[in-house]
């Protein structure tokens, strides 16, 4: 390793607090990478593992502690390896409540595991959560002694300076740099937790919050999300999404079941499909906000609002016009022409409903309790059992559900006349 003292306009310096470090490549001697996870967390390197809050991220990564802590092989793997020891930093999850009655539902050897919780002030003896930025060098010491492998930071965020612009690839860098140096120094896999961006974008790598130094900083990039080819919404994939160091691996899937968490398999997921909007779950949501805000809007002003300051409104909500559509279709709300001439205008009402039909059964009283009032508070009730009627003109529900077409259209007729549109 060879030293240069840095110029000063053609001269030596003198003596400097730093010196430049200039490696002869002849000197690096090539090593094969380790890992602590084939092909997708690399030893001596920075790991992120990113999804939307709920996937189970701290889980799979307390799956991933256990795996290492035991000796067990990883997830895919057949080989068992000598236990290791693991440090974690957690933020977000109590370590009596949470953290440690799920590492003893893994079945992990917890005397392998310590958490770096905080730093005490000598004097006061006050604890305050550690920051990357100032105290690496405690978790440097740490690790200097060999015994660790494995670094969970959960999520990564919480442990960046409050004042940090994680927007800012520069601020970002000077915090990521060294530590992956640190992981790189004491051959440590760092595995740090991070959250999506709420904005869909067109490639999955782009999808992590804040500045793209965070993935570029990072060898590689493990996405978790809910598997869409499970209906029942249980089933969670990961992906790697970015490997600088090997070819992407596959997906692998896992899950809860009554607590306790299972890996599944090899799954074919992609990163895309995992990040694909739910075009059925959003477009329901949509009209259900659009129903709540409609009906709010009708009861602040006695049942009745003149419908372009009644859209209006809506829009400023971020509603469109095909949700405030659906909601005066779900809460009986049709224009109605007040007054004459140029000095009329379309109003909103709400609908005071009428009877239903007692020789139709729907399988639900919503709609009659609807009918038993006039007030607006009705409009909730029956707003849900419009829907559910309307699901069933659409083709949504079936006569298996046991609920009739012609309960759907005479309940229709009992509930007064409904504007359909083209949607």
């Amino acid at each position: 390793m060879g030293l240069a003292r840095t110029p000063n306009n053609g001269k030596d310096s003198g003596p400097r607090a730093e010196d430049s470090v200039i490696v002869p490549m002849s000197s690096v001697l090539p090593e094969s990478v380790r890992w602590l996870w084939r092909d997708r967390i690399p030893l001596g390197k920075l790991t992120i593992l990113e999804g939307d809050p709920g996937v189970m991220k701290s889980w799979l990564a307390l799956a991933i502690v256990t795996a290492y802590v035991n000796g067990a092989p990883m997830p895919g793997e057949t080989e068992s390896h000598a236990p290791g020891r693991s440090i974690l930093l957690t933020a977000e999850d109590g370590l009596s409540d949470t953290i440690r009655p799920r590492l003893d539902g893994l079945g992990a050897d917890v005397s392998r595991v310590e958490a770096f919780r905080g730093m005490r002030n000598d004097k006061t003896g006050a604890e305050r959560p550690p920051s990357l930025a100032e105290d690496l060098w405690a978790l440097d010491e740490a690790l200097r002694g060999g015994l660790y492998g494995l670094v969970v930071i959960d999520p990564l965020n919480a442990y960046l300076p409050g004042d940090l612009d994680a927007h800012r690839d520069v601020a970002v860098r000077a915090v990521l740099a060294p530590l992956a140096q640190m992981a790189e120094r004491y051959n440590v896999a760092i595995l740090t937790i991070r959250h999506l961006t709420k904005g869909a974008r067109d490639k999955a790598i782009y999808r992590g919050g804040g500045s793209i130094a965070y993935t570029a900083a990072a060898r590689t990039v493990l996405l978790v999300g809910v598997d869409p080819e499970d209906e029942r919404k249980q089933r969670r994939v990961v992906v790697p999404i970015k490997n600088n160091l090997a070819p992407l691996a596959t997906g692998l899937a896992f899950e809860l079941r009554a607590g306790r968490f299972f890996w599944i398999g090899e799954s074919t997921v992609t990163a895309e499909a995992l990040l694909a909007p739910d075009p059925i779950g959003d477009e329901q949501d949509d009209r259900d906000e659009a129903v709540a805000a409609m009906h709010q809007l009708l009861e602040d002003n006695g049942g009745q609002v003149g419908a372009e300051d009644g859209t209006r409104q809506l829009h400023r909500l971020g509603l469109s016009d095909k949700a405030i559509r659906r909601a005066r279709k779900a809460l009986s709300v049709d224009p109605a022409k007040e007054g004459f001439g140029k000095a009329g205008r379309w109003v909103w009402r709400a609908k005071t409903p009428k009877a239903p039909n007692p020789a139709v059964s729907i399988g639900t009283d919503a709609l009659g309790r609807a009918a038993e009032s006039d007030s607006i508070g009705a409009l909730r009730s029956k707003s849900s059992a419009l829907g559910a009627l309307d699901a069933l003109g659409n083709g949504e529900v079936h006569a298996s559900d046991g609920v009739l077409d012609e309960a759907y259209f005479a309940s229709l007729a009992a509930a007064g006349p409904v504007e359909r549109e083209d949607e």
